[in-house]
């Protein structure tokens, strides 16, 4: 038999245990409000002493006298009933690796007040030392002190409990802002909900505890500010909650419940996940329920999975469940096969709610996209005439009604469209038309000289017309810039930017749209301006001249589409008008 003795355990095993084993330095803070929860605490308030160079966790739980005070101090050893939140006896070393000392200040009942301080700075420096853990301890450990009474303390009546993360260390200053310390504890601690904003809490909470589950809720508060646990907001979800219990071998080890966003759209914190929950203490993050499950999920839920069972075991940092059970496999195994069809509903959801699009109809209706609303319209009958089944979970079945309800909404929703676009069509044809009129005439005044001398010339009947000359203003404007007395804009544009149809012109560019001699990527681009130039002159003047069944996309269009292409067409020359006015001469023709 080997016998173990104080030298068997070393110094380095104190920061395997004092920080290793937490993922997060925040995560002091849970351990510490788990403690204060345990001393049966009505409140806990969190905030900042000194310039933020202290941190302060108080509480006005039972406290502790001298007896218990050490033992607290035991280190992985704890003495906690299996009602009790915190069980491995380390969460009072937790601070260690973000201070240089911590103090604690306690007083129970008819007892005195007494202070103890432990300098982690010490501590941290003997990590690397050859000698025996509680060797350590002791040295780092002050004595046991008692204090005066506060004028409002009373020894018969005052009871609390002060841990003081004294000198925070700078490195650990990013971690311990405000932010991020009220997000931290709204999500891990075992705050209660915002019933004002969150009215749905209400029943939640009846019927978790109706399912055996302990939320251990407290008031908690940071830098006097109370925290509320999410979500934070009604408005996102569908009404109806989805419950589920999960049971091995017909016994109940955890119960759940989840809201759907209502939006199909993936929600964002802190709105969103799924979280494992023990005695109201958050297990790992919003990731890890979702790890369980194999294939893609939309993040469209948020809800709580709350273990009932001691049997599952959470891990020393509170990141996972111990694996050494039985259960735990089948346990991930349901919560597998419930995400899956969480999943499905979703794809449903999906497939059959179409209340975004109609939003966005309803948009393009206002902006007079007639034809885009249509083949928006179109394109969602086309999907809804497709098939596709629920998820068979039982807890999941009312969900489908709530679904199905929207669903009809939104086809009632489509006919309304239909029938506005049908009035729109009928009452404002003209006055539309009417509009872009005035818009174009308003872009003329502010158009280039060229162009504007170019149309002042031409009917308002001939504007919304394509005819031979309509590239002649840039025709004029490249002959002026190059000094070429080309009258075909192919071979113009050739000359002034270097370019042939299918590879780099030989006689080298004339204009450039750089600021000095064009490097080789700036001749490219020249030469695809050049192009540019010529792509506008074929698509709308050459094949009204000379191939007009080349020209049927444009034949075959709307009076309205007819306006709106001209109108692009006369605003796209401009661009090419003013970007040929900043061409540089780079050399002669």
């Amino acid at each position: 038999m080997v016998l173990f003795t104080e030298e068997s355990i070393g110094a380095k095993l104190l920061e395997a245990i004092t920080a290793g084993l937490y993922d997060g330095n925040l995560n002091c803070l849970r351990e510490y409000v788990q403690n204060s929860i345990d001393s049966k605490a009505k409140r806990v308030d969190v905030y900042f002493e000194n310039s933020r160079t202290v941190l302060v966790i108080e509480d006005n739980g039972c406290g502790m006298d001298r007896q218990k005070l050490e033992k607290a101090l035991h280190l992985g050893k704890s003495e906690k009933s299996d009602t009790a939140i915190g069980w491995r006896g380390i969460g009072i070393w937790s601070g260690i690796p973000t201070c240089r000392r911590i103090v604690i200040i306690t007083k129970k009942r008819n007892h005195p007040k007494l202070r103890i301080e432990i300098d982690a700075d010490r501590l941290r420096r003997q990590y690397e030392l050859n000698i025996p853990a509680t060797e350590v301890l002791t040295k780092v450990t002050g004595e046991i002190e008692e204090l005066e009474l506060g004028s409002d303390e009373s020894f018969e009546e005052s009871q609390f409990t002060f841990v003081r993360l004294e000198e925070m260390l700078s490195n650990q200053r990013t971690f311990f802002t405000e932010n991020r310390i009220r997000d931290y504890l709204q999500r891990n601690v075992p705050a209660p909900f915002d019933t004002k904003k969150f009215t749905l809490g209400k029943e939640i909470n009846k019927k978790l505890l109706e399912n055996g589950v302990r939320t251990d809720e407290t008031d908690i508060f940071f830098e006097k500010k109370k925290i509320f646990r999410p979500p934070y907001n009604d408005n996102i979800f569908f009404t109806e909650i989805v419950y589920k219990k999960f049971i091995i071998e017909n016994e109940p080890v955890a119960y759940g419940w989840a809201l759907t966003s209502k939006n199909n759209r993936k929600l964002s914190l802190p709105n969103k996940g799924i979280y494992f929950k023990k005695k109201g203490v958050t297990i790992g993050d919003e990731n890890l329920v979702i790890q369980q499950y194999t294939g893609g999920y939309n993040e469209w839920q948020y809800g709580e999975i709350h273990i009932i069972t001691d049997a599952l075991k959470e891990n020393a940092p509170r990141n996972n469940f111990e694996a050494n059970n039985d259960i735990i496999a089948p346990f991930y195994s349901q919560v597998d096969n419930f995400i899956h069809e969480v999943q499905s509903m979703n794809r449903y959801q999906s497939h059959y709610v179409n209340t975004n699009s109609i939003d966005q109809i309803n948009k393009q209706i206002d902006r007079g996209e007639i034809k885009l609303a249509q083949e928006r319209i179109k394109k969602i009958k086309k999907k809804l005439q497709r098939k596709r089944n629920f998820p068979k979970e039982p807890a999941l079945q009312k969900m489908k009604k709530i679904i199905d309800k929207r669903t009809t909404d939104d086809k009632i929703a489509l006919e309304v469209l239909e029938q506005r676009i049908q009035e729109k069509k009928k009452k404002q044809p003209q006055d539309h038309v009417k509009e872009k009129m005035q818009r174009f005439n308003d872009f003329i005044k502010t158009s280039n000289p060229l162009l504007k001398k170019h149309l002042s010339k031409i009917t308002k009947k001939g504007r919304m017309e394509l005819n031979i000359d309509a590239m002649n203003p840039v025709i004029n404007l490249l002959q002026q810039k190059t000094g070429l007395t080309y009258k075909v804009i192919a071979k113009l544009s050739q000359r002034a930017y270097d370019w042939t149809p299918v590879k780099q012109g030989e006689s080298g560019s004339i204009l450039t749209l750089a600021n000095k001699q064009p490097n080789k990527n700036e001749r490219y681009r020249d030469r695809l301006f050049g192009v540019m130039i010529c792509a506008l002159h074929h698509l709308f003047v050459d094949p009204f001249k000379h191939e007009k069944p080349s020209f049927e996309y444009y034949e075959s269009m709307t009076e309205e589409e007819k306006i709106d292409t001209i109108i692009e067409f006369y605003r796209t020359q401009n661009l090419i008008l003013r970007l040929i006015e900043k061409s540089k001469h780079i050399r002669d023709p």
